[in-house]
């Protein structure tokens, strides 16, 4: 049986670009995170529309959710192209969880 594997270290994960992310405003192809971090853009999600495979022209724009692949290393690096400049990771400035 042929078929495609993915390897633990490469696995889908979704990032949801926040208001002030450098890359809202910016095609795929201009972002060009590939090159620049070896992650690759699989899909988006934009409300209730998703674009897998999308093409290198579709411009992102807040709230949109990308479906990226790579290492867990790509990721970071990923993660921090496309964080909104501020006091550390989105995932930091969280409030508490009450409970």
């Amino acid at each position: 049986m042929c078929g495609f594997r993915l390897q633990p270290e490469e696995l889908p994960e979704v990032f949801r670009l926040e208001e002030g992310s450098p890359a809202s405003g910016q095609t795929i192809h201009e972002l060009d995170l590939r090159r620049r971090t070896g992650v690759t853009v699989i899909a988006v999600v934009r409300g209730e529309r998703s674009h897998p495979n999308p093409h290198p022209d579709l411009k992102l724009e807040t709230a949109d959710h990308l479906v990226l692949m790579g290492s867990h290393a790509e990721m970071e690096q990923a993660f921090d192209l496309l964080e909104p400049p501020g006091p550390g990771p989105a995932w930091a400035r969280l409030p508490p969880r009450r409970g």
